[in-house]
């Protein structure tokens, strides 16, 4: 019993280097990917907004304060998707990451007791 509680803890080490080495092994674009990802979708969701905020112009043939009327429908849905991506994307990777970083040891110092 005590042999197979050593082996189980060895390969689960095992496994979590092989994946720490593949995840190190990535090229530097896709480690920049989650760092520059939500200026990405920001800038995705301002087009959007623009977008629509161009058909509803055209539907309500608005003559006036164009620039006025595109400024927040630009800046709003950009803030609004770039804190929304850094806090639900990256700070929820950044908490599995350490959780699942500790699964094997937690799972080591279970198997001791």
């Amino acid at each position: 019993m005590e042999n197979h509680k050593s082996s189980t803890i060895k390969e689960n080490l095992t496994i979590f280097d092989v994946i720490t080495r593949k995840i190190n092994q990535l090229p530097q674009a896709e480690w920049n990917l989650p760092e520059q990802g939500s200026a990405y979708v920001g800038f995705n969701a301002a087009l959007c907004g623009l977008i629509a905020n161009s058909l509803f112009q055209r539907i309500l043939n608005m003559a006036q304060a164009l620039i006025a009327a595109d400024l927040p429908m630009a800046v709003i849905p950009f803030l609004t998707t770039n804190t929304a991506y850094k806090i639900w994307i990256l700070y929820t990777t950044g908490i599995l990451h350490t959780a699942l970083h500790f699964f094997p040891l937690n799972n080591a110092i279970y198997a001791m007791i």
